[in-house]
């Protein structure tokens, strides 16, 4: 390949809005043809359903001359399945796991059939500043993805006010010193960061299913947990429940199916205390269900937290 395909790598920790990121790109025009390749944790990919306008093919075709791939295959083999493909694209975006580091997908990328084939030009580190320094704590590698980044989006800042956001901005700097920092709120920032033409410095980048049923999925340190059902839940008590969620419990994303909105998709994210949900999609066709993935330590008791919603269950 006479020029090699730039990649750009979005990571940070679970929950610092690395899909929501991607989800921005779609609905913009760059001007190419871009891969993005989508890797999540759970025996439910939460994460390629959230993505707009999906299908359920490996390799999909999105707005924007964009496509997309999870990487259930192995990132490397899917990478030569692109470079290999006619008509390639001009860039490839990878959105890694939370639970893993860029400097790994970085370290696997790094084999002699495919340092002509492509090129790592960035990597961009999504920061959740209201929960970063409590998770920092109790997860070795977030320090790993803050110093992988060549760009720090400081994300969620709405969330904290001025001091703790003063804080949190001191100590990243202090992990990084000298990557480039864009404050925001919801991951917006210039999609030209994301494509390839914001002006970064290179010298930077271091190197349950019946009606109620469960399961879990071992990840090393982490373990990962499906809940999914067909009754129809209560929001008010299933925001209660969430109130009372164990901090061990580091993330839960998905889909409610709620008396409040029985018509809706509601999307639901919970990282710490903190829940969003929205639910303006509709079923579109699909059985309305209950689909949700949580990622915790192995001492998290999920499995005890999940019966809980029994207690949810209403009639409409």
């Amino acid at each position: 390949m006479e020029n090699p395909i730039p990649i750009t790598i979005i990571g940070g920790f679970l929950g610092s809005g690395k899909t929501t990121l991607l989800n921005k790109l779609l609905t913009h025009n760059l001007g190419l043809r871009a891969a993005i390749l989508v890797n999540d944790y759970g025996e439910v990919n939460i994460d390629k359903q959230l993505i707009t306008n999906r299908t359920d093919e490996d390799i999909i075709d999105l707005p924007n001359g964009c496509i997309c791939c999870t990487l259930a295959r192995g990132l490397v083999e899917v990478i030569e399945k692109i470079v290999m493909d006619p008509n390639p694209p001009d860039r490839i975006i990878i959105e890694s796991s939370g639970l893993s580091s860029p400097s790994q997908i970085k370290n696997l990328l790094d084999l002699p059939n495919l340092q002509t084939q492509v090129s790592i030009e960035s990597v961009i580190t999504l920061v959740d500043v209201k929960n970063i320094r409590r998770v920092a704590r109790a997860v070795m590698f977030v320090e790993d993805q803050l110093q992988s980044a060549d760009i720090l989006i400081i994300n969620k800042t709405d969330l904290v006010d001025e001091t703790e956001l003063n804080d949190v901005v001191k100590w990243v700097s202090e992990i990084a010193p000298g990557t480039p920092q864009i404050q925001t709120q919801y991951a917006d920032v210039p999609i030209k960061v994301i494509s390839g033409t914001f002006d970064v410095n290179p010298s930077k980048a271091p190197d349950h299913v019946s009606n109620n049923t469960n399961g879990s999925h071992q990840l090393g340190e982490y373990l990962s947990w499906t809940y999914e059902s067909t009754a129809v839940l209560s929001w008010n008590k299933v925001e209660d429940l969430f109130a009372a969620m164990p901090d061990s419990i580091y993330r839960v994303k998905g889909f409610l199916y709620l008396s409040q909105h029985p018509d809706n998709k509601c999307t639901l994210q919970v990282v710490n205390q903190h829940i969003e949900l929205d639910c303006n999609q509709t079923w579109l066709g699909e059985d309305p269900k209950n689909q949700l993935v949580f990622i915790g330590n192995p001492d998290s008791n999920v499995d005890r937290f999940i019966q809980r919603f029994d207690t949810c269950v209403v009639e409409i």
